[in-house]
C-alpha cells in the first residue's frame, strides 16, 4: 500500500481515535458528577478506554510500513495521542475516587490533556464522525426504501407471471380445442372426398349404362 494510501488509512484512525476520546471525557465527566452511577459507568469507561487502545495500537502498526518525512510525521502524532491516552486514564482513576462538578471536570480534563491545536482537531474529528452518522442514517433510509420499493416490483411481477400463466393454460387449452377441431374437419372433409368419388363412379357407371344403350338401340 503506497504512503498516500496508509495516511489517507490513518486519518480514518486518527478520526475515530479522536470521537472514541471524546465519548471517554464526556464518560469521565458522568462518573464524577454521578458517583451512584459509577460502577456502571466505569464498565462503559473501560470499554471506550480499550477501544482507544486497540486504535492506537492499529496506528503504531500502520506506521511500520510508512516512509520518511511521513512516517516521523506519524510517529509524532501517535506519541502525542499515547500521551493524551495516559492523562485520560489517569484522569479516569481520579475520577472513580474523587467525584466533582462535570464541568469543571471536563473542562479541567481538556485543558490537561490537549493543547489548543490538539483540543480543535479532537473537535473537528467529532464533528466529522457526527456528519458520517447523519449520512449514514439518510443512505440506511434511502436502501429501505429502496428495499421497499424493490420488493413491491417483486410482488408485481410474481403476480404477472401468475397472469402470464394462467393465460398460457389457457392457450394450451384453446389450442387443444382447435386441435380436436382440425381433427374433426379433417374427418369430415374426408368422408366428403370418399362420398365425392363414390359418387363420380356412380356417375360414371350410369353415363356407361346410358351410352351402352343407345349404342344397342341405335344398331337395332
Amino acid at each position: 500500500m503506497s504512503d498516500a494510501s496508509l495516511s489517507s488509512l490513518l486519518r480514518q484512525y486518527e478520526e475515530q481515535f479522536g470521537v472514541v476520546s471524546a465519548d471517554l471525557v464526556s464518560k469521565i465527566g458522568e462518573i464524577k458528577s454521578s458517583p451512584s452511577r459509577s460502577r456502571v459507568l466505569e464498565d462503559e469507561a473501560e470499554v471506550l478506554l480499550q477501544d482507544a487502545k486497540d486504535i492506537l495500537e492499529q496506528v503504531g502498526l500502520e506506521i511500520r510500513s510508512l516512509n520518511g518525512v511521513e512516517k516521523q510525521k506519524w510517529i509524532n502524532r501517535s506519541k502525542s495521542y499515547h500521551a493524551e491516552l495516559k492523562r485520560v486514564i489517569r484522569e479516569l482513576k481520579l475520577a472513580l475516587n474523587e467525584p466533582v462538578d462535570e464541568e469543571t471536570s471536563r473542562e479541567q480534563l481538556f485543558g490537561a490533556a490537549l493543547n489548543s491545536d490538539q483540543k480543535q482537531k479532537l473537535l473537528s474529528s467529532v464533528d466529522k464522525a457526527e456528519e458520517s452518522s447523519r449520512h449514514l442514517n439518510q443512505g440506511f433510509a434511502a436502501l429501505q426504501e429502496t428495499h421497499e420499493i424493490g420488493a413491491k416490483i417483486l410482488a408485481d411481477l410474481d403476480g404477472q407471471r401468475e397472469t402470464l400463466l394462467r393465460s398460457q393454460h389457457k392457450m394450451r387449452g384453446m389450442n387443444s380445442d382447435l386441435d380436436e377441431s382440425s381433427r374433426v374437419a379433417g374427418r369430415m372433409i374426408q368422408r366428403v372426398n370418399q362420398n365425392k368419388a363414390v359418387l363420380l363412379a356412380v356417375l360414371g357407371t350410369f353415363c356407361l349404362a346410358v351410352t351402352g344403350i343407345i349404342y344397342v338401340a341405335s344398331t337395332r
